[in-house]
């Protein structure tokens, strides 16, 4: 049943075309010649952690308490007994229920802290600007030449264009549950180290309708009477490629007891021209929303990161 099924597989990128432009944009994987480039020697995640920890932009929040989901800063759709469900999130409304200065705290000590002890804690960290880490010996030289140029040229190839191409990198603690959201932008979410259980749902558009499509990322609701059947989550060992699309809620799971480690490439303006397509429904409705009002515009600028291009 469809209740049971995984998720689809894109080996080409008319299966790409046909999965990103149905009526249902459900999350996919991605194989065959359409994750070929993705093949890159990182360092683990524990020195990535070490790495990204003494540097100023990395965003580090604690993660969610273990074992238990911290009462009104969370969003408990199902409960669990040992094993996490897969309706456990935060809501991100609330962020983390805890104050800026407690953010900044926690912050400042996973900097300080021995690496051990930090990585022993609850926590999360990303990094949106990583084209410093691509050059002068950094743990992501030759990245752009190896990784982001070659993948680039195989959507050209296959047909596609795009405005943004960006990498960022996001590494959470053991038995995570990351905040439900959604994104301006198509996500291609690679998993270099550890698992992570990317939830999203079957039935995006039915469930997750315009109105909550407005919305900023983070302010998004969760659907009510959600059920584990609405949902589609896909476990991502190392190796694991997922598409996300854009502007369909997602929480994103760390469901073992270790870190794991993903980059993820955001896309913007992604279309299949060469099939004659323009934008995907779902951005071409947020594309005339921003139109409407220089206010709303600005609200959804996305941070520019390594490059923002338009080739």
């Amino acid at each position: 049943t469809m209740a049971d099924s995984g998720p689809a597989v894109a080996r080409t990128w008319d299966d790409v075309e046909r999965l990103m432009y149905a009526a249902e944009p459900a999350n996919f994987l991605l194989g065959g010649d359409c994750s070929a480039a993705l093949r890159f020697r990182f360092p683990s995640a524990r020195e990535v952690i070490d790495i990204l920890r003494k540097d100023d932009e990395s965003r580090i929040v604690p993660g969610r308490p273990p074992k238990a989901l911290d009462g009104g800063a969370c969003t408990e759709l199902g409960t669990t007994d040992g094993a996490m469900s897969i309706l456990e999130t935060r809501d991100g409304r609330h962020h983390f229920g805890k104050g800026v200065e407690d953010e900044a705290r926690f912050a400042a000590w996973f900097r300080d802290a021995p690496l051990g002890d930090a990585i022993a804690t609850p926590f999360n960290i990303a990094h949106f600007q990583l084209a410093k880490f691509m050059t002068g010996g950094g743990f992501l030289e030759g990245f752009d030449a190896k990784v982001l140029e070659p993948w680039k040229q195989n959507l050209r190839d296959g047909g596609f264009e795009f405005d943004r191409c960006l990498p960022y990198i996001f590494i959470s603690g053991a038995r995570d549950v990351g905040s439900f959201h959604h994104d301006v932008s198509h996500v291609v979410a690679w998993q270099i180290e550890g698992t992570k259980r990317f939830c999203g749902l079957r039935q995006p558009s039915r469930l997750h309708p315009e109105r909550q499509r407005r919305k900023h990322g983070q302010t998004v609701a969760p659907p009510k009477g959600l059920r584990e059947t609405d949902v589609l989550a896909v476990e991502m060992p190392a190796g694991t490629v997922l598409f996300n699309q854009l502007l369909t809620p997602h929480w994103v799971q760390s469901p073992l007891d270790e870190v794991a480690f993903s980059v993820n490439l955001s896309h913007g303006g992604l279309r299949r021209v060469g099939a004659g397509r323009g934008l995907c429904r779902n951005e071409a409705e947020h594309e005339a929303y921003k139109a409407s009002d220089p206010e709303i515009a600005k609200m959804f600028d996305i941070k520019r990161g390594y490059k923002s291009e338009k080739e």
